[in-house]
Formats: C-alpha cells, structure tokens, sequence
C-alpha cells in the first residue's frame, strides 16, 4: 500500500527586507489537512515529501528535512533558489520525497521516525551575500522536532461467506492487519471506510447494508480465517444521516471509546457486510477504502496527535468479480475428492485455476476451469483431484480476469479417510441415500456439530425424505474407524 505523506503548510507571507536573526523557528505544520504535522504514526510503506513554513526567517538560502530512525539519518536538500536572492517570510520550503529503502533495516514496524528542518542563511543576513553552513549537523536534530511511530497495515482480498447467516445470503468480508512491531500499549480508537464501487449513490441502499462490523482477533499468520466467533464493534454507514447514500461507515469511538487493544504480534480486523440483497453484484459494486485521515491510534504522541497517515488505501477489489454461490470438496474415492462450485453470475471472468493444501497456507496448481466471460446464468463447474494422501485437505479457488487480475475463494476443507472407501450414492441425494455393504453406524452431522439423523448398518437403502435440505458431514463409525465425507441433501 503506497500513501502520500505531506507536511503541510499555508502561504501567508510577502518578501521583506532580510533580518540578520530571525525571532521564530521554522516548524513543521498541520494545515492543510495534509499536513505530517497532526498525525501520530504513520503506515510503514509510505513515501512523503516534507514542506517547512520558514516563519519569520527571511534570509534563508535552502532547507533540507533531516529523518532519523534507529541510528540511521537520512537528509533529503530542497533546491537551492537562483542566487543571489532569499526566501521571503512565511515562504513554503519544500524537500523530495522519503524513500523508505534509504533506511535499510532500520525502517520497521514498531520503530521511531524523528523529523526536522534544517536551514542554511546568507552571512550577514543580507541575500546576496554567500550562504554560511547548516543550521545543524547531519547527524543532529533540527528545528521543532517530531516523532511518529512506524506501523504496517497490511491488506488481504476480500471474500464471500455465508457465516453468521441462516437463510443462505452473502456477507462480504475484507480484513487487514495492523503490526505494531512488538510495541504494546496501543489500541485502534478510530476507523473510517468508504465504498468506492461502480453503483451510484442513489443506489447504494439497495447494494451495500448500512451497518458494517468490525470482527477482530489477535494475529498469528496462520489460521486466522473470519468464523464469526471473534469480537466485534459496529461501524455505521449513513454518513450524515442520509438515508439514500450510505457508502461511508465508521466510528469516532470503538469500544465505546476504550478502543481495541493491538497486541504487539498484530491484530487481524474483518470488515464483515452483513446480508447483501439477492442479484447484488459483488466485483462491480464493491470498492472499499480507508478513509484519509480515517484511522486513530492510541496513545497520542507529542501531544494530541492520535491519527495514521495512511493517504488513500488500496481498494479492496479482492472479492471475486463473481456471483459464488457455493463451493464444496467431497471425497468420491479412497484417494479422490471431487471439487464443486457454482456461480449464479460472472464479470471478465477468463478462468477459475484449482490450488490444493496439506495445511492450509503452501499452495499448489491442480488444475482450471474456463470462465464464461460475462454472464447472468447459472454455471455449474466440477474438477476431481487424484491419489489424495489421507487426513486434512485444503482447496481454493483463484478467480482469473481476462486482464491478468485474480481474486480468491474462501478456503474448503475436506477429510479423507485412510481406508476402504465406501459405497455411497448419490450425491447430492433426495430420497434415498444407498449404503450398500458397509457396517457399524451412519449418522447425518449439521454444521454446528449436531446430529440430525442416524441409522444402524447394514442397511442398503436410508430413507432420507424427513431430513431437511442442506449440506451435512456423513459419517460412518464401525469400531475404531471413522470416516467422512460432505453429503448433500436435496
């Protein structure tokens, strides 16, 4: 994520006569709403360019912008003016922009960034008089000093997910992660986002709830997966009461104003959108963004300065440019699962490649589909992956646009057994569900861990009409064996 970080200032100044001493120093400032000067932290990719209001100096030949991170000083000069001449009163210094890589190691996450002015004067005061040394060395501080802590947020594509909802409707959930490189004692207090999406304004209640929630947990890198179970705080759209556009959501006071604590190894957020509308389009019509200014940080540093200078964030255009109404991996062999997906519509959809995982983070190819371009019809999709080991397996799905871009599905998991396979057929079933030479006990499992039905082996044929339609885990228990698969009901 690239931000523009700029210290800001207002020119309200004129040339006048040179003055041999100046009264006030120059000072980083912070107006206009840009400027470095109100902000606390900044986000660990940016790239800035500093602008000094020189105040009541009025002989000052140049200026330069000193940082200074973990013993590491970098100065970036601003171009001197056409000698002989000054910069008049109030005059608007500006310095290149920061290259985080000018650091090296030392710029991480968790460290300080010192910034200061540096100015360097005709002798004498007089402006065409030669130009004496810099106010300060390199390796020394300059004029009004400040610190803002370094953090990374880093961002993930979004997905679909049907978690936290009983009638089959789709959330859209986005998440990122702040790292505080092991700092402790900070707590997210402000969050501010907006839909950037192609749907006009007029029809943005019909394309995104106005209620957005914020679900979060502390990071770990592996398994953190949206499951509903985490903590959560609303962040409301309606921005200004409008009840027609309702593209922004946010709050001043997460918590209840406590904030979320940031534990020092990251803490991972999802922006869950509950609920969307039946025939919501989720690629075209989904855009989201950090507001600027629009994330708050606690404590503040020197002084009151909470905010994060994130500039505009990457959108999170990960969510797949298609309508995925469902995605299963079932064992169909001792060593194959059968991979189905459905999707009810597609936009610039080139083709779907198959990945595979033995644990759920290091991917392999496996295989693809062909997408059908742009569509509102239903399309039905099938692969089967061969010679699977047994036990845990992980599949997804990377959604290929015909530009290059590509998205992915959530995650599917499916066990395979490590015996005989069984008979059992069909898939999905309606009536009947045939388990023909097999023995011990049968049992239909909802996905809250419940049993829903069950029935004692062998027995060729199971009347199945009385079990209400949706995806179970069948399991077969004879003995000490245990074996399962997805069973879809009809």
């Amino acid at each position: 994520m690239k931000q523009i970080i700029v210290i800001g200032v207002i020119a309200l100044g004129f040339h006048i006569p040179c003055l041999s001493q100046p009264e006030l120093e120059p000072f980083l400032m912070s107006t206009p709403g840009n400027g470095l000067g109100q902000y606390g932290y900044v986000e660990k990719d940016v790239s800035s360019f500093t602008v000094i209001n020189s105040n009541d100096f009025n002989n000052i030949y140049d200026s330069r912008t000193r940082y200074y991170v973990d013993g590491v000083s970098v100065v970036y000069n601003q171009v001197a003016p056409v000698t002989p001449g000054c910069f008049p009163k109030n005059a608007l210094l500006t310095c290149p922009d920061l290259n985080p890589a000018d650091f090296g190691t030392a710029w991480q996450a968790g460290e300080i960034m010192y910034v200061s002015p540096q100015l360097r004067y005709h002798d004498g005061g007089i402006c065409t008089g030669v130009p004496t040394g810099w106010s300060h060395a390199e390796d020394a501080p300059g004029f009004n000093e400040r610190s803002f802590r370094i953090i990374d947020i880093v961002e993930f594509g979004g997905e679909i997910s049907t978690t936290l909802n009983n009638d089959g409707s789709n959330n859209i959930v986005m998440s990122f992660t702040i790292d505080p490189g092991g700092v402790s004692g900070l707590s997210l207090i402000r969050l501010w986002v907006y839909n950037g999406g192609a749907a006009p304004a007029a029809q943005e209640t019909e394309d995104l709830p106005n209620e957005m929630r914020l679900y979060y947990e502390q990071f770990t890198g592996t398994g953190d997966e949206f499951d509903g179970t985490e903590s959560y705080d609303a962040l409301w759209g309606d921005w200004g009461g409008d009840p027609i556009d309702n593209d922004v959501w946010g709050n001043n006071n997460i918590a209840g104003g406590a904030g979320i604590s940031i534990p020092p190894g990251g803490l991972k957020c999802y922006l869950v959108f509950d609920a969307l509308p039946p025939g919501f389009t989720i690629g075209r019509n989904t855009a989201i963004r950090f507001i600027n200014d629009g994330m708050s940080l606690l404590p503040a540093r020197d002084g009151s300065f909470t905010l994060v200078r994130l500039g505009e964030s990457t959108a999170y255009t990960g969510v797949l440019p298609i309508t995925l109404t469902s995605f299963d991996a079932l064992q169909v062999g001792q060593s194959e699962v059968q991979l189905d997906w459905v999707t009810e519509s597609e936009i610039n959809n080139s083709h779907f490649e198959v990945e595979h995982s033995r644990n759920g983070s290091d991917w392999t190819y496996i295989g693809q589909r062909y997408g059908q371009g742009t569509t509102s019809e239903k399309t039905t999709y099938s692969l089967v992956h061969e010679q699977v080991a047994a036990g845990v397996q992980y599949y997804r799905l990377k959604q290929v646009d015909f530009d290059g871009g590509y998205t992915y599905s959530p995650i599917e998991a499916v066990t395979l057994s490590g015996g005989t396979i069984w008979n059992v057929w069909p898939n999905p079933a309606h009536d009947v569900l045939h388990l023909p030479d097999l023995e011990g006990r049968a049992e239909l499992i909802d996905i809250t861990g419940r049993s829903i039905a069950a029935v004692q082996l062998p027995q060729a044929a199971w009347d199945i009409r009385a079990i209400p339609a949706g995806s179970y885990l069948l399991r077969i228990v004879n003995g000490n064996t245990v074996i399962t698969r997805q069973q879809v009901i009809q």
